[in-house]
């Protein structure tokens, strides 16, 4: 149910996505803005510096030769990780140097984190008015009308969202190295399929916040989150399907695509299933509170069962009336 009755929100209001769009590039210009300021300067000092250049120019040559396809992608992550693990040796040396960017790539995580999590609210909000009464608001306006709590939400979640990153990916990261080193090129779609299922457990983690949040704005930030994982646990299953197969193929378009349309697609990808998300998010919310909502102007999908709706009861107990 999720994931069909999104995909028929998400196809009827395509407008939105041109509007995330522009919101997800401002956020990455910003990012990347803040980036240049913080890491030119450090790149000026680290270019006269031959052996960590020389290690630069070995993985731009590794990527390069991939795109020839004249190597394979096991040569190439072969390449990258003994030129990191070169770099960080050269790094280590300078503990003062090392440390400041890690802090530094730490803080533009988060301020990206942010930025970009302040879409998440307005959005789920434009959704929902979608969804209850079919209503459309502008991106701007919903912004406009729920900036305090956009904020608030976009905080808290950056606060247990990004240890929980970090960690996803240092897990992949370490299991990741290990498989090469044992089974070669075989261990990239086992970590495929982990990496897919981690980040599906970690949207089911959000996916009953902003639902409660919307419908019970009265409740603190964080006591909406906890109270929210008990109704997203009953309901665990179909959101776990509805997540990784969102992910699959968003990850199978940004691996085909990124060259051809000059990484674009990094960006129109996001603004596209972030619509997605939110719409599975609160279609999982209808259907665990059984209530009913519109797909588009003329279809209300009921989720009750259909021998639970009150409709068909009804009319049983006239038949059996009949019959008697």
């Amino acid at each position: 149910m999720e994931i069909k009755h999104a995909s028929s929100i998400l196809l009827g209001n395509m407008s939105y996505v041109a509007k995330l769009f522009v919101w997800l590039l401002i956020c990455v210009l910003l990012t990347v803005g803040i980036a240049s300021a913080i890491f030119i300067p450090v790149g000026n000092a680290l270019s006269e510096k031959e052996d960590i250049m020389g290690e630069l120019v070995n993985i731009k040559e590794s990527v390069q030769s991939l795109l020839k396809n004249d190597i394979g992608v096991y040569d190439v992550l072969v390449a990258f990780e003994k030129s990191a693990l070169a770099i960080l040796g050269m790094l280590a040396s300078n503990v003062g140097l090392l440390a400041g960017l890690i802090i530094a790539a730490i803080f533009l995580y988060c301020l990206y984190l942010f930025l970009t999590g302040l879409s998440y609210y307005p959005t789920a909000y434009i959704v929902n008015e979608l969804m209850s009464s079919n209503t459309r608001y502008g991106f701007a306006a919903s912004m406009a009308k729920n900036i305090k709590m956009a904020c608030k939400y976009s905080v808290s979640r950056m606060l247990i969202s990004c240890p929980l990153d970090f960690g996803i990916v240092a897990l992949l990261a370490g299991v990741g190295f290990g498989l090469l080193k044992l089974i070669g090129v075989f261990a990239l779609p086992i970590l495929l399929v982990a990496g897919l299922a981690l980040f599906s457990m970690r949207s089911i983690l959000f996916s009953g916040w902003l639902p409660r949040l919307l419908h019970n704005p009265e409740e603190r930030t964080f006591d909406a989150f906890t109270r929210s994982l008990v109704s997203v646990k009953g309901n665990m299953g179909a959101l776990f399907k509805a997540f990784s197969l969102i992910f699959f193929v968003a990850y199978c378009c940004i691996f085909v695509l990124t060259v051809p349309t000059f990484g674009f697609i990094n960006i129109l990808i996001p603004s596209t299933y972030y619509i997605l998300l939110r719409s599975v998010e609160l279609v999982g919310f209808y259907k665990t509170n059984n209530m009913s909502f519109y797909v588009d102007s003329r279809t209300v999908i009921n989720t009750v069962e259909y021998g639970y709706r009150k409709d068909n009861q009804e009319q049983d107990d006239e038949y059996s009336d009949i019959n008697y």
